[in-house]
């Protein structure tokens, strides 16, 4: 894709950028680095039309997603990615009850529970979120469905490292 933006974040790790959509919705997403972390990556539920709060982005060191990973069951490698994929409503805030997934599918999809992945919960708890563990890079699509409703599907390019997904009705 094309870098729209490029901005270095405050010591606190606050930043702020503006990319001007003259009202036309931009299909967007944000690249974190930090020295010494994997790379991170945030996705809205819907393509930018105005301001958006991305609230915060968890640029993990790999021995929280080493945790993450064995609370999951998986050995985590540098070489895939580690997906956090969460269902929101048109508000923005989490869908208790989604169910979601991944094509192609991740090694592991554990539903995070009490804030912890879960190899029993088969839908989301009241965070909305799931972990996709160990899946290979590349194109991905994600998706998911609430009762019955067809949550959008997101297209992403899965890289080595973690990225934080939301999608919505």
């Amino acid at each position: 894709g094309t870098t729209l933006a490029t901005v270095m974040s405050a010591m606190n790790g606050t930043f702020s950028v503006d990319i001007g959509t003259s009202g036309v919705p931009v299909d967007a997403y944000l690249r974190v680095t930090a020295s010494g972390r994997p790379e991170a990556s945030w996705y809205p539920a819907a393509p930018l039309a105005n301001d958006v709060n991305a609230g915060s982005i968890n640029v993990f060191d790999s021995t929280t997603l080493g945790l993450l990973g064995a609370a999951a069951g998986i050995f985590v490698t540098s070489s895939k990615a580690e997906v956090f994929l969460t269902a929101v409503d048109c508000g923005g805030q989490p869908i208790a009850g989604a169910t979601l997934s991944s094509s192609p599918s991740a090694a592991v999809l554990r539903y995070i529970s009490n804030r912890v992945p879960s190899s029993s919960a088969t839908m989301t708890d009241v965070d909305g979120t799931a972990f996709l563990g160990n899946l290979n890079a590349g194109n991905v699509t994600l998706s998911g469905a609430y009762m019955t409703t067809t949550l959008r599907s997101r297209q992403m390019t899965a890289r080595a490292g973690s990225a934080q997904v939301l999608i919505r009705p």
